[in-house]
């Protein structure tokens, strides 16, 4: 064995492709542990001859094997790298080659040459030996011109990470053998195999798309075609999903997905060709879908739910005994809870699909102030009284608890608390505060109380789902001393002094001429007769309209006189009334006429409504003014506005002032809900009314400074915390005190544009003192468009002036296009006052 040229080949070969041929040599160049490799190859074809002779090349250009025909066509040429053997020529794609395609040569070549180039033709065997590291490949098949007849070769490579097969297959027949039947004597390193893209005809398919329930069991894929088998596959998934496929290495895979997925598989084949489909799995995630989280005043209604899809149905469910609902089967219902509520729909589809969600509708925690937010003059005396419209979780009014606080009271420019106690009243659920701290004085001034509003503020005691403030309750307003010594006055009632034929299922109602200490509202009702024991019944005192309401448990009795009793009512400064009983007789006909909206402000479908405007309703007979304030709603879109609602009794008018300024050019709807007469028949049907808001052209509250405005460097005009009506800025002509005489200054805007604009409205809130006209100083208000060529007057202010907002109306020829405003300033030499303050500037179209 020492000598490969001693080692003969002997067998018997007929014409059977399954006959084996085995070969033992040795590649010295591998050491002692590859010295020996035995070769096992499938060869077909052959010629019959037994016992081949070995035919030795001579290193010359011998062409014994070369020329078609004697036994060298079986014979084997050994190469030991030695002189002239092809030891780097040409001859590396020549081995014992014959015309009949049914070779069955070897032969070795050394690393001199062009890395081991062999070639072979039908079930040859291509062995290349290469020191080199050159990255070119150790041994390369090619050309396997016959049929059914697979080419294998061996690499013996000394030089580690360099040994590679190539294969060029171009010919007809079957294009290589598997990976596996290509040994390698490098055993750190796989044999690279690059498939034959050009002669393979692999193809797989991913299967077509489908659409799916969440968590639904979908086959996908298919065995692969064409190529050579055997075939591997690799499935991913986008987006990736850990559990989704039942394998991801099989032809036809289960998936189970919860949202759509894209599947792409990945065949090989044994000649490591490469096909590649996908596929996509589409769910529907939100087969059911109860819509947006909602907050709606009592009485109030909100649609749920999303749009109807064909082939869909609906079943609706609720936590609450009774929630309201238009429709159980319908995909957007209507509901009018009086409660907060969860409410459940269950979808099905045609499919087979199944889903539930849930959405919450909150019912908003109803409560008033007094005083109300923006108040510029509450007596400095006066305790500030919190009326809430449902029962009251105690425990969530907090005033000692630091950062958990649900009540709180604070100088408004400094944030400074003001120290107060309070008292919760249970039974007509208010809060009374009286201010004690002495940073509470008419010198400081201005102040904010704050409830704290969602899940961690002030609740209705309901143990299922508390009713909320929707968000937190800010009330700024400004204290002045004011010596109240007068009593709070009677300014309505019914029933009236002396009525009869009164409904007897009327209940009493009083409202004063200013708001009531809350621990001494009381009203007492009873029959005519010393001896007569007061009725039992409800009261409820609102604050906001300071009236008292006693509902009695039962109806009053027919053709009865009863006297209506105020004891002991006092005003938040503690003057006593002094109002008088008064008697009323019943009939015996019930009232039971409901309610109605005779009116609205702004008119229904009006357009270019300031923004600054409040809405009004007059209602057709008096009602409850409990009722009014939870009935009352103005939203854009199902986004609520907030604001406060106050009630004249006598004109029958509710009246709803936003917080804030409307949105320009916005769409809002009126909802006027479950407002009761004084009997308690309540509204039949909804009153709704829309109106659209005008373009607004130029806003300025000046909290982010005076940048829409200009001025000589030498003015004094300037912002200052020390007044305003919106927090917590203002601008005015001496911000450091007291103005200068001799002066004449202005504050000019920025140019507005009013291209296509007629005609616009100009709005601002003044307050100030300054010497009184006539020769007095004087605020100029004028406006200009043509650039400041000239200013047209518009009104002149001097004396004193509390904060009102005053407007006026500018028009102009066609073709304006530019618009100022300013505010002019003059004083003479005489005394000089605190000045003018200027707030919450507004130009909108008409």
């Amino acid at each position: 064995m020492d000598n490969p040229r001693d080692i003969s080949f002997d067998g018997t070969c007929t014409p059977d492709y399954n006959q084996w041929t085995m070969k033992l040599t040795r590649f010295p160049r591998l050491g002692v542990a590859g010295a020996w490799l035995v070769l096992v190859v499938l060869v077909g074809g052959c010629s019959g001859l037994t016992n081949a002779p070995v035919v030795f090349h001579d290193g010359g250009s011998d062409a014994a094997m070369l020329d078609g025909s004697g036994p060298a066509e079986t014979g084997v040429a050994v190469d030991e790298a030695g002189t002239g053997e092809s030891e780097g020529g040409s001859n590396s794609s020549v081995d014992a080659e014959s015309a009949d395609g049914n070779d069955a040569g070897f032969q070795t070549f050394d690393a001199l040459g062009v890395d081991g180039q062999v070639g072979t033709r039908d079930g040859g065997i291509a062995a290349g030996e290469t020191g080199d590291a050159l990255g070119l490949p150790d041994a390369r098949i090619f050309n396997d011109g016959g049929t059914g007849h697979g080419d294998v070769a061996v690499v013996a490579d000394v030089a580690p990470g360099d040994d590679r097969v190539e294969l060029v297959l171009d010919g007809p027949g079957e294009d290589a053998p598997t990976d596996g039947n290509i040994i390698s004597g490098d055993a750190a390193h796989a044999d690279v195999v690059p498939p034959d893209a050009a002669g393979s005809s692999l193809t797989v398919s991913a299967g077509i798309n489908q659409t799916a329930c969440a968590g639904w069991p979908v086959s996908i894929g298919s065995a692969a075609l064409g190529g050579a088998p055997p075939y591997t596959y690799s499935w991913s998934a986008t987006p990736a999903c850990a559990t989704c496929l039942s394998s991801a290495t099989v032809a036809e895979p289960v998936a189970t997905v919860d949202a759509t997925t894209k599947f792409t598989v990945t065949a090989r084949d044994s000649l490591g060709a490469v096909a590649t489909s996908s596929v996509t799995i589409t769910v529907d995630a939100n087969v059911a879908d109860a819509g947006l989280e909602a907050k709606i005043n009592p009485g109030a209604s909100v649609r749920i739910g999303t749009p109807s899809r064909p082939g869909y149905t609906y079943a609706w469910t609720c936590d609450r005994p009774t929630c309201g609902l238009s429709s159980t089967t319908v995909a957007q219902p209507t509901v009018s809870p009086t409660l907060s509520t969860q409410y459940t729909v269950t979808v099905s589809t045609l499919g087979g699909c199944t889903g539930s969600d849930s959405v919450m509708v909150w019912v908003n925690l109803p409560v008033s102030t007094s005083p109300a937010d923006g108040e510029l003059a509450y007596p400095d005396s006066a305790s500030l009284v919190v009326q809430f419209g449902a029962s009251v979780l105690a425990s969530s009014i907090k005033t000692s608890a630091g950062a958990a606080n649900t009540l709180t009271l604070r100088e408004t420019v400094s944030g400074t608390a003001v120290a107060f106690t309070q008292v919760f009243n249970p039974t007509l659920q208010t809060i009374t505060i009286t201010p004690t701290g002495a940073n509470y004085n008419a010198t400081v001034g201005q102040y904010t109380l704050t409830l704290v509003g969602g899940a961690a503020g002030i609740i209705s005691d309901d143990a299922t789902w508390p009713q909320r403030l929707p968000n937190d309750v800010v009330v700024h307003f400004t204290i002045i001393v004011l010596p109240d010594g007068t009593g709070p006055t009677i300014v309505f009632r019914s029933p009236a002094q002396g009525a009869t034929g009164v409904p007897p299922n009327t209940s009493v109602v009083v409202t004063f001429s200013e708001p009531l200490d809350p621990a001494t509202a009381t009203l007492s009702v009873s029959a005519t007769g010393p001896a007569s024991a007061n009725l039992a019944g409800t009261l409820s005192y609102d604050p906001t309209t300071a009236t008292l309401t006693f509902v009695p448990d039962a109806d009053f009795a027919n053709f009865a006189t009863y006297t209506a009793r105020l004891t002991g009512i006092k005003d938040l400064a503690g003057n006593t009334a002094a109002p008088p009983n008064w008697n009323f007789t019943t009939g015996r006909t019930p009232e039971t006429t409901t309610p109605t909206v005779t009116a609205v402000s702004p008119a229904a479908g009006a357009t270019k409504v300031l923004i600054g405007t409040s809405v009004e309703v007059t209602f057709s007979e008096p009602v409850a003014p409990a009722t009014v304030a939870d009935g009352f709603q103005l939203a854009a879109g199902t986004d609520l506005v907030v604001g406060s609602v106050t009630y004249d009794p006598v004109a029958r008018v509710a009246s709803f002032v936003p917080s804030s300024p409307l949105a320009s050019q916005t769409l809002y709807t009126v909802t006027v809900t479950g407002v009761t007469d004084l009997a308690g028949n309540a509204m039949a049907a909804p009153f709704t009314s829309t109106f659209t808001t005008a373009r607004v052209l130029f806003t300025d509250t000046f909290e982010s400074g005076t940048t829409n405005w200009t001025w000589p460097a030498t003015s004094t005009w300037g912002v200052t915390t020390d007044q305003f009506v919106s927090p917590t800025h203002s601008l005015t002509e001496s911000p450091g005190g007291n103005y200068a005489p001799n002066l004449d200054i202005s504050a000019t805007s920025s140019v507005i544009d009013v291209t296509n604009v007629g005609a616009v409205s100009f709005s601002y809130w003044l307050s100030g003192q300054t010497q009184p006209s006539p020769g007095g100083d004087v605020l100029h208000v004028d406006y200009s468009i043509n650039g400041g060529a000239t200013w047209p007057n518009l009104a002149n202010y001097s004396g004193t002036m509390d904060w009102a907002q005053h407007s006026h109306a500018i028009t102009w020829p066609p073709g304006t296009t530019g618009l100022q405003v300013r505010f002019r300033f003059t004083s003479n030499a005489n005394q000089q006052f605190d000045g003018v303050y200027i707030d919450d500037v507004l130009v909108q179209a008409q």
